[in-house]
């Protein structure tokens, strides 16, 4: 299942956006959201971990997905020769850092393509 989400603001840009946004979705399918995929100008580490997270540190059992860094477009040859596996984050990474990991790891799936396979709801 997919649930797309809307809501207006006034707010110059998204950063603040993130928790109020998926808020207006949770008091109606609260248990059903499992991921919450937002575009980069979303993301904010405090706003990750207020929607993944209860106040009390206790995951919720969601996850939030939000587009990296943006690439360079300016590739050279040794861009398109085969890269190493970039190293696993330590503990000490942010939850970006993990995604970024992720996303990067050229041997297994990205965010997107973990999607839950039941059905799911993702924001």
């Amino acid at each position: 299942m997919l649930i797309v989400g809307e809501r207006v603001s006034v707010a110059a840009n998204d950063k603040q956006e993130l928790v109020p946004t998926v808020a207006t979705i949770r008091p109606v399918v609260v248990e059903e959201i499992k991921a919450v995929w937002v575009d980069r100008g979303f993301y904010r580490e405090a706003a990750v971990q207020a929607v993944e997270r209860k106040p009390d540190g206790t995951p919720r059992g969601v996850t939030v997905y939000a587009a990296g860094e943006k690439p360079s477009h300016h590739k050279t040859v040794a861009n398109w020769l085969p890269q190493a596996e970039p190293a696993a984050p330590g503990p000490e990474a942010t939850a970006q850092e993990g995604q970024g990991a992720s996303i990067e790891n050229r041997s297994g799936p990205g965010p997107l393509q973990d999607a839950p396979a039941d059905g799911g709801a993702g924001v």
